[in-house]
């Protein structure tokens, strides 16, 4: 990959981050909440990501949830 195809992803990538982390703290906010968390932006990606792109984040996103409360279990006794 050359670097301009790698500026023209990172900037990218940046870009979506960027509209994900303001809607989340946006909703966080109206919610009244001090903290974002996994709900807000999982909503976030829900409204800025088009249809299967969502759905595969999510997917990926539920899996590496799942396995880090897996990894945590000592702590939720």
């Amino acid at each position: 990959m050359s670097a301009s195809s790698m500026a023209t992803m990172n900037s990218f990538i940046n870009d979506i981050f960027d509209k994900l982390l303001t809607e989340a703290t946006f909703l966080a906010k109206i919610n009244n909440k001090t903290t974002v968390s996994h709900r807000e932006i999982n909503s976030a990606a829900h409204l800025h990501l088009p249809g299967d792109l969502f759905y595969h984040a999510d997917a990926y996103c539920k899996k590496a949830h799942e396995k880090f409360d897996g990894s945590q279990g000592h702590l939720d006794q």
